[in-house]
């Protein structure tokens, strides 16, 4: 080795090194020391997730719309008109659980890819987001 790597080399070591008791004992110690470590990304996790549920969210908003809207003109109904109305509340409770699988399936493909980028952060590996991410799913 050349002086200037040893000198380089000393510059970035530390003076004190770590001991088996300064290492995390458990997984809820790995957790928050991955979690103090890489905070931001673990916002970006939450945003990311927020928008994988919009259209699960979107589709239960609509179906409550529409029964209520469906409810609201239900006041004075005859028997034959009740049935009807019966008949199109279980309507829109199926078609809306219908449109709820592709949604589903949406956000388990977003679950996929944030499955992997965690796990990579519990081995402390490095991560570059995209990549880790995509190649999760």
């Amino acid at each position: 080795m050349s002086k200037k790597q040893s000198r380089r080399q000393r510059r970035n070591q530390s003076s004190i090194d770590f001991t088996p008791k300064d290492l995390p004992h458990n997984r809820k110690q790995v957790f928050f020391d991955v979690l103090s470590i890489h905070w931001k990304t673990f916002l970006l996790f939450g945003l990311l997730f927020l928008l994988l549920c919009l259209p699960m969210q979107g589709v239960s908003i609509l179906r409550t719309l529409l029964i209520n809207n469906a409810y609201g003109d239900a006041t004075n109904l005859a028997d034959v008109q009740k049935q009807q109305l019966a008949s199109t509340i279980m309507s829109l409770d199926t078609t809306s659980a219908i449109l709820q699988i592709p949604c589903i399936l949406f956000l388990t493909v977003g679950i996929a890819g944030f499955v992997k980028v965690i796990r990579q952060y519990s081995w402390l590996e490095n991560v570059y987001f995209k990549k880790v991410f995509f190649s999760g799913i």
